[in-house]
């Protein structure tokens, strides 16, 4: 059986068979799997997992299958020392401030391969509803953010360097 962390995040987007008809039983399908999870372990192993589940699961049944790789899309984590500064540049300023796990992709999981890492994320004032046309966010909590950003980097001028 498939076990993952209680954070472990799944998509199937589409499941792609041909030929496409109902009735016919289908002789090629294709099915993506996407999967974040925070715990570079468990991570891992939800990977063997998937994989032994696939190969037990093809082979009781007969079947073939090829497993292709299109992105390896390992957990990326902020630095501890960026996100203790950030929390308490946000405290100084008094924001009000939580720490959170991102799921989706953003160009931070490439920069946290070469560099210190952390991101600062503002709340949707709008259902947080987010990258969609009804995302909103306001002035208020736009300037607050600004704000952490600078304080954080200037307190990063004085820092000799991030362990």
């Amino acid at each position: 059986a498939l076990c993952s962390g209680s954070n472990t995040r799944g998509t199937v987007g589409y499941i792609q068979s041909h030929p496409a008809e109902h009735n016919i039983i289908a002789d090629e399908s294709v099915i993506p799997v996407d999967y974040r999870e925070d715990d570079d372990a468990i991570w891992a192993d939800y990977y063997d997992k998937l994989i032994h589940f696939v190969e037990e699961e093809c082979a009781k049944r007969g079947l073939e299958y090829t497993i292709r790789t299109t992105i390896d899309l390992r957990p990326a984590h902020c630095h501890p020392q960026l996100i203790k500064i950030m929390e308490e540049e946000a405290a100084s300023l008094e924001i009000p401030h939580t720490q959170m796990v991102s799921y989706p992709c953003h160009d931070s999981v490439n920069f946290e391969r070469i560099m210190p890492m952390g991101m600062i994320f503002l709340r949707s004032s709008n259902g947080g509803l987010s990258h969609c046309p009804q995302e909103y966010t306001t002035p208020e909590d736009m300037e607050a953010g600004t704000n952490l950003l600078l304080n954080t980097i200037l307190k990063l001028s004085e820092t000799e360097n991030l362990d």
